[in-house]
């Protein structure tokens, strides 16, 4: 029985590093304010897009087709919410001047981050559509067992997925004292690049 529930969490927390780990917008952000901050900042970063996959996880494993529908139908506000909310952000962070390399951020600053991140990531709701992917090819179903099961493997998910910004923002940090301000300058501009580009492909995708 204990194997058994090992499995399904060690599924789970497959399906979310799965889901986290290709470089979009939000690993842009993360590893721009791991750069610019630190390891705390590119943490909290991740934790709103753990947040965020996991609420998909939730939908995902539990079936909540109403919420399934609107999502598919309104694909189009969200995704227009979405691009243009990274555009904006973006625009801040080309212009934003990197902090000194030794000043030390404000933690509620740093905290606001998950909140963002959480919304950023939300308004991606084809995202549910590969954790429904990934559910059937592991042979989990939309509905598992029993509702501790189910419990479990959103933790899972969770865990996963917040295991990637871990190690995403921890090996940026990393370098976070070794590099000088306009390397920190050039990183902002080259991260908010990146990001209008991904906000301007979720505009451009709705025509």
């Amino acid at each position: 029985m204990l194997l058994l529930l090992l499995l399904i969490f060690l599924k789970g927390a497959m399906i979310g590093f799965v889901i986290a780990a290709p470089v979009g917008a939000i690993g842009v952000l993360c590893i721009q304010r791991s750069f610019q901050y630190g390891f705390e900042a590119g943490f909290t970063t991740g934790i709103g897009a753990a947040l965020a996959d996991t609420v998909y996880g939730i939908i995902a494993a539990f079936g909540l087709t109403g919420i399934l529908y609107f999502l598919t139908h309104h694909n189009g506000y969200i995704k227009f919410f979405g691009g243009t909310f990274l555009i904006v952000l973006s625009f801040i962070i080309f212009k934003k001047p990197p902090t000194k390399i030794t000043e030390k951020s404000v933690s509620n600053k740093h905290w606001n981050n998950v909140g963002i991140t959480f919304l950023l990531t939300l308004t991606n709701p084809t995202t549910i559509f590969s954790f429904l992917g990934l559910f059937a090819a592991l042979g989990l179903g939309v509905h598992y067992n029993n509702l501790f099961e189910t419990v479990l493997l959103i933790v899972g998910v969770f865990t996963g997925s917040l295991l990637w910004w871990i190690i995403l923002s921890g090996t940026v940090s990393y370098f976070h004292q070794q590099i000088t301000q306009q390397t920190l300058k050039r990183i902002n501009q080259f991260s908010g690049g990146l990001i209008f580009l991904f906000g301007a492909a979720c505009l451009i995708a709705l025509f």
